[in-house]
């Protein structure tokens, strides 16, 4: 009876310990409790060897080193080994060798009519031009410099295109500094946000009326993904984005993901939950119910990967690894890490955004062959608020090449072009992107053809820019510009050349030693001017020859 009493109290204590490490071990992990989440496997894997060590050691023990197992023991083994067997089997059949040609038709992705859905860009081509993540990321760190505690936090640099009270902007939520920081910060929360104004580059730290609690960079309870697992014990979740609403008040916007290629592959979000960043209130919508002042429904790297899906897997698993045929990248796939300071590649950030007709946040890739990086077969548009793909096909340069274009424009001044936009310039896909120096201050603007990048365009000022580009490619169309833009001289006349461009005489006049460029339709008598005559120009700089707008003779 004593021996009998000492083995139930042995499994009573291996037991309750068991029960302890495996609680643990989920409180760590917080896999969905969900038959279709992979991560449960390998939770159930994991605890079932913990439990099996443990009764085991036990056993080791009271056999004095025999390996003499009870019964219990040999059932846990069995269980584990079965567990862990079962679990393998689900990942073979998981993957992606099998799932491959199913994951390839999830996401649908419609061909576009660059004409019609792209609006031509305006006479204020600064309207369509977007900050680049860059120099969102300079701003915004010196945007908290003067905080309370500003040592206790960090900018997140996530920094995602929104429309906030009609205007865009770059925002980003900060984050503590690590656990000893949150530690230190805990009681006063996170203290606001970072706003990047998209057409004036002003940042500006916005502190909220009550200070953020739950974020993904606290710990414990207040710890975002740890709190949503507590509210939905069951929800398979995607990254989560942060978004204010049309008052500035923040929020966490998490997708509710459901596998569509296997039992736990092809996630693909069908709801989201919106989470008060200040009480952790939550609240479940239907995709057709998202509120309108949400720009984020969808992640960038959610949207990205279902595009690598469809392109990477066209012709099944094998044929994405060895021969590649068919096979198409987006240029997100080609993008090189944002702190590599080192590589001459580091602002190839593979992807921009913009605003579209409908305000939507829509990011934007190239498409390129697989075998032939250097150029691209077109471009791909994801929206982040609907999930819509549209493929535009354009052949011509990719990215990189159109950077190199525009930085060799003014290679004596080291200016590194940002990542591109496209924009339609009189039905030309064309890329449009700033040039900066090495302190991070936008220089100049540059317009690059896709599809031919020798035509690259190069100004301090972005209207003349474009005005440059437009007769680059055969069109004689003048931007508006606004007075602050034209400067005026009056000179004497040094030297008188002309030539015919596309059927229009073009004047070049020296005239204090600075060249002067003026069509004939600026005055139909400038064919009346000769050297040694006093002249006034109107002009607006230029990179190569001031543009004349208007010119008479004194």
């Amino acid at each position: 009876m004593k021996e009998k009493k000492q083995v139930n109290v042995s499994t009573f204590v291996c037991t309750a310990i068991s029960l302890l490490v495996a609680w643990l071990i989920y409180r760590s992990w917080l896999p969905a409790v969900n038959l279709r989440n992979g991560q449960l496997y390998g939770y159930l894997v994991v605890a079932c060897i913990c439990v099996a060590a443990i009764f085991w050691i036990r056993d080791m023990v009271k056999g004095e080193g025999d390996y003499d197992f009870e019964g219990v023991s040999r059932v846990l083994i069995l269980v584990t080994v079965g567990v862990t067997v079962i679990s393998l089997i689900l990942l073979i059949i998981n993957s992606k060798m099998i799932t491959a040609k199913t994951l390839q038709k999830i996401p649908e992705i419609k061909d576009g009519e660059f004409v019609e859905d792209y609006v031509e860009i305006s006479d204020d081509p600064a309207e369509v031009f977007t900050l680049d993540l860059d120099s969102a990321e300079r701003l915004g760190d010196r945007a908290i410099g003067n905080i309370e505690n500003a040592s206790w936090y960090e900018v997140n640099n996530e920094f995602n295109l929104i429309t906030y009270n009609g205007k865009k902007y770059r925002l980003s939520p900060l984050e503590y500094g690590g656990m000893f920081k949150y530690l230190k910060a805990k009681h006063d929360g996170i203290p606001g946000y970072v706003l990047v104004d998209d057409d004036t580059m002003e940042a500006t730290f916005v502190k909220t009326e009550q200070p953020i609690r739950y974020s993904p960079s606290a710990f414990f309870g207040y710890n975002l993904e740890r709190h949503l697992r507590y509210q939905f014990l069951t929800y398979i979740f995607s990254d989560s984005i942060f978004e204010i609403d049309e008052e500035g008040v923040p929020y966490w916007v998490t997708g509710i993901t459901t596998p569509h290629a296997s039992l736990y592959r092809g996630r693909v979000i069908e709801k989201v939950i919106v989470t008060n960043a200040y009480t952790g209130e939550s609240t479940v919508y239907f995709l057709n119910e998202v509120p309108e002042w949400i720009d984020h429904v969808y992640p960038l790297n959610y949207l990205m990967n279902l595009a690598m899906w469809h392109y990477e897997y066209v012709r099944g698993y094998w044929n994405s690894v060895f021969s590649k045929t068919g096979i198409y990248r987006t240029s997100y796939v080609y993008r090189t890490l944002r702190d590599d300071k080192d590589d001459e590649t580091a602002n190839f950030y593979g992807y921009n955004s913009f605003v579209s007709k409908a305000g939507d946040t829509v990011f934007v890739t190239g498409i390129t062959p697989a075998n032939k990086s250097e150029s691209n077969t077109g471009f791909l548009t994801l929206n982040a608020r609907t999930g819509e793909m549209v493929y535009y096909p354009a052949e011509g340069a990719e990215e990189s090449s159109a950077q190199k274009a525009c930085e060799s424009k003014m290679q004596n001044f080291g200016y590194r072009a940002t990542y591109p936009v496209f924009v339609n310039v009189s039905g030309q896909p064309t890329y449009l992107m700033a040039l900066k120096d090495k302190a991070g201050i936008i220089q100049a603007y540059g317009f690059v053809n896709l599809k031919n990048y020798s035509i690259a365009c190069v100004n301090e000022k972005i209207n003349i820019a474009l005005e440059e580009y437009k007769r680059a490619i055969g069109l004689d169309t003048e931007v508006k510009v606004t007075e602050d833009d034209v400067l005026e001289v009056t000179g004497t006349v040094e030297e008188i050349y002309s030539q015919a461009i596309d059927g229009t005489t073009y004047y070049y006049y020296v005239v204090d030693g600075n060249l002067y460029k003026a069509s004939a339709a600026v005055n139909e008598l400038q064919f009346l001017i000769k050297v040694g005559d006093e002249i006034e120009i109107k002009y607006q700089e230029a990179a190569v020859c001031r543009n004349v707008k208007e010119i008479n003779t004194k």
